[in-house]
């Protein structure tokens, strides 16, 4: 509610749902599984709004993300035996990147704190990556794209 907003959030950031960011954890547990999971998903706006060009943004990122937590939370960090980050698609037409991790030795929430660093360290790779190498990767999207 707009009321809970506010709560949370403070009367200038309320009316900005752009400025609000919204953690949704949900736990389960049975003593007959060994495997832990994380399912880090960041918003990116809807499709409305992203546009064209915004999901295709998108899709680039996801393709470049993919090797780049494969590479650092499983060959690594050795974090869990599924590593995998993508664009996804969210209901209502929200567009966003997951980042899935499963474990059998590392808890939820040290997967979570991994995902966030390895955020961290992969925007810096996005930054610094050459114009010729995101061309290639763009390249690439097109390419499965047309499969």
């Amino acid at each position: 509610t707009k009321e809970e907003a506010i709560q949370m959030f403070g009367p200038d950031d309320a009316e900005s749902t752009s400025k609000a960011s919204v953690i949704v954890e949900e736990v389960a547990y049975s003593e007959n599984e060994e495997n832990n999971a994380i399912d880090f998903c960041l918003q990116a706006g809807c499709e409305h709004e992203l546009g064209y060009e915004g999901i295709a943004i998108l899709e680039l990122i996801g393709h470049i993300a993919y090797t780049s937590a494969y590479q650092k939370l499983r060959t690594e960090e050795q974090l869990g035996y599924i590593v995998s980050a993508f664009p996804r698609k969210i209901m209502g037409g929200g567009q966003g990147l997951s980042v899935v991790v499963q474990s059998s030795s590392t808890l939820p929430a040290t997967l979570e704190e991994r995902c966030e660093a390895w955020l961290e360290s992969f925007h810096k790779e996005l930054t610094e990556m050459p114009e010729d190498q995101i061309a290639m990767e763009a390249a690439g999207v097109v390419a499965q794209l047309l499969e």
